[in-house]
């Protein structure tokens, strides 16, 4: 290690799951496996191997389980960086041995700081168990906040109250929705959790609040959660989600053939409602009665809408995504909930795409509205609709914001957002 390099060890969940070797594809830093899924998990990774790459000693430690779904059990051998898994124990409610299983793994590694990642429900737990060690807490979405969904959305709608600042509500609320899991023959994966780690206890809240202010910093992709965490941690940082900007090497608008239909892509899961496809589809329907010269592309069940102008793909691999955003004019996001991450809209842009989205969450940082893209009402179709087609009858528009937004997307190129935000980060950390 180098003069200034530290030894930070890594904490995560079931984190070897999200990668699959039966793709070879690796990334521009060598890695040999194609990630799947989980944007959190993929925020790690890069942050792991970016450090690596700045000289320090990284160390991920990697609290397995066999139980959750699509994941798998750590295979240390198969990652490009030092890792050990510590069993989380059976019977899953095993909460205390864990954490000491935990906290002798860290110890032994002797780190100068800790980041802890993806851990789920047992965030407050790990923190404590790791108290004493100067910890860098990255939060997701909205997991600090609300113990029913990290999407903060209830009742068709993102909910005002909060677990920090409103408790009891949002306790009684996660009882009535859980209680019927909770007491099924086979309870739910995350309701056995909930019950296993005391998260419908006032004692929860109470470690909570304690160890998000024994953080030295904690992390969020956007200044909206950055406001909703003051006053419970000294030090919390908005660092956004980021993109290997150089995977893009997309046909220019400028370049591409005029079609006689402009193709719109939703990159994101269309299959999950707080996506928002529902959205996205009743403003091709409104299209569709005033003109056909348009295709809505998105990733969802094939069958999800069956119209000549909607075209549905399954779950795709990274070639294929690449694919349809180079095939692309336009992209949208429509979500419904306060995204966090804002992910398709970087990934839009730097494919040079302009981008059309929900005026929530991350988004209304990320979009430079009338500059790289446009922003429209959460679930109005029909303002979507007026967005859609300004850009679909200007061919020149949609070329100066998607080369406007490839430009601005190299402040969520990995390599930019490593440099510009961790050394200061780490350094705070560890004074």
């Amino acid at each position: 290690m180098g003069k200034n390099a530290l030894r930070i060890a890594f904490v995560a969940m079931d984190f070897h799951g999200f990668f699959d070797e039966s793709e070879t594809a690796g990334d521009d830093r060598g890695f040999p496996f194609q990630m799947r899924g989980g944007h959190g998990h993929e925020d790690l990774h890069h942050t792991i191997r970016g450090l690596q790459g700045m000289g320090h000693d990284v160390h991920l430690f990697v609290i397995t389980r066999t139980a959750m779904w699509r994941l798998s059990i750590l295979d240390p051998e198969r990652l490009p960086y030092p890792a050990t898994g510590v069993p989380l124990g059976e019977p899953p409610g095993a909460v205390n041995p864990m954490r000491q299983r935990l906290r002798e793994a860290v110890d032994e590694w002797r780190p100068d700081a800790v980041f802890v990642g993806f851990v789920g429900y047992h965030k407050p737990h790990i923190l404590d168990a790791l108290a004493g060690y100067p910890l860098i807490n990255r939060q997701y979405f909205h997991e600090p906040l609300c113990i029913l969904t990290p999407y903060r959305y209830k009742e068709y709608q993102i909910c005002p109250n909060d677990v920090l600042r409103t408790p009891n509500v949002c306790r009684a609320c996660a009882l009535r929705w859980w209680a019927p899991q909770i007491r099924a023959p086979e309870p739910a994966l995350y309701a056995e959790e909930l019950l296993d780690v005391g998260a419908l206890k006032p004692s929860y809240h109470r470690l909570h609040t304690q160890t998000l202010a024994n953080c030295r910093s904690v992390i969020v992709y956007n200044e909206g959660m950055r406001r909703r965490l003051q006053g419970y941690c000294s030090d919390i940082r908005a660092i956004p989600m980021g993109v290997t900007l150089s995977e893009f090497n997309q046909t220019p608008l400028t370049e591409k053939r005029c079609g006689k239909r402009t193709i719109i892509f939703m990159p994101g899961l269309g299959g999950d409602p707080h996506n928002g496809v529902h959205v996205l589809a009743k403003a091709g329907h409104i299209l569709a009665q005033q003109r056909a010269d348009f295709e809505i592309r998105v990733i969802a069940p094939a069958d999800y809408v069956r119209q000549p102008w909607f075209t549905a793909y399954d779950d795709q691999d990274r070639a294929n995504i690449h694919r349809l955003y180079d095939e692309a004019d336009i992209v949208v996001a429509p979500p419904v909930w306060s995204d966090s991450m804002g992910y398709t809209a970087i990934e839009g842009m730097a494919a040079g795409r302009p981008v059309v989205a929900s005026r929530t969450g991350a988004f209304e940082e990320i979009i430079q509205e009338d500059e790289t893209g446009l922003l429209f009402t959460v679930e109005s179709s029909n303002e979507l609709c007026r967005c859609l087609a300004r850009l679909m009858d200007d061919e020149a528009l949609r070329a100066r914001m998607g080369e406007e937004g490839r430009r601005a997307a190299a402040r969520f190129d990995w390599d930019h957002i490593i440099a510009a935000h961790y050394p200061p980060l780490l350094e705070s950390a560890v004074s």
